[in-house]
């Protein structure tokens, strides 16, 4: 097991990609096609763990910084898609998954605040 995989963000990341294909298992066909919005939605779920894992990888704090930051945008985009689907009446509630991106976010806040200093610090 990589060290990352032991992070409870790496786990709550992992998490919410499966809460994203049970939720799109539900979802007509139509949007099973290339580019329909069970596409973005994996790519984006599957996208914040893969750059989370990238980023806790990189040798400095400042690398790590950026993959946080893309990984934010990832859940950004998979919470702005879960409320199309919801708008759209594909599912009836994705407030499980939403409560689980906010909390994420939150970590993903407070991981960047303290990379920041990391880096304030290996400036010096």
């Amino acid at each position: 097991m990589l060290s990352c995989e032991k992070t409870s963000l790496w786990k709550g990341l992992l998490e919410l990609c499966g809460q994203v294909r049970a939720i799109t298992a539900k979802f007509p066909k139509c949007e099973w096609w290339s580019g329909g919005l069970v596409s973005q939605l994996l790519r984006a779920a599957d996208s914040a763990l893969s750059n989370y894992s990238e980023g806790y990888a990189r040798r400095t704090s400042a690398d790590f910084l950026h993959y946080i930051s893309i990984t934010r945008g990832s859940l950004f985009e998979v919470n702005a898609q879960l409320s199309i689907a919801e708008y759209v009446g594909y599912v009836e509630s994705v407030q499980k998954a939403k409560d689980l991106i906010e909390h994420l976010v939150y970590q993903l806040n407070n991981l960047k605040a303290k990379k920041e200093a990391d880096v304030q610090h290996e400036g010096r």
